[in-house]
């Protein structure tokens, strides 16, 4: 199995930091830690328990070096960016 990510350790990807009633800022982090976690299960049809049931998901997230590796924050893959202009983009919908 290949596994393939957005983003790569070391990539330097851009964040939109919008606190409530504060202008949206955009920050540089760099990717530090890398967590994929997929889940393809066909289950037991017959069973009435949800554990045993078909799932089916995939997970990515990161942590920054900025922000501490195992102790910082962790980023699910949609609130980063690869360029500043993407991140521009999505820092105008706090804007309004």
């Amino acid at each position: 199995m290949t596994i393939k990510t957005k983003f790569n350790i070391g990539q330097k990807v851009y964040w939109v930091s919008a606190l409530l009633g504060c202008k949206p800022s955009i920050i540089e982090r760099t990717i530090g830690y890398v967590r994929v976690e997929i889940t393809d299960a066909k289950g037991q049809p017959d069973s009435i328990f949800d554990n045993f049931k078909a799932k089916k998901c995939r997970e990515e997230k990161y942590m920054m070096e900025e922000t501490g590796i195992g102790s910082g924050n962790v980023y699910p893959v949609d609130q980063l960016f690869a360029t500043r202009q993407e991140a521009e983009i999505e820092a105008q919908k706090y804007e309004q």
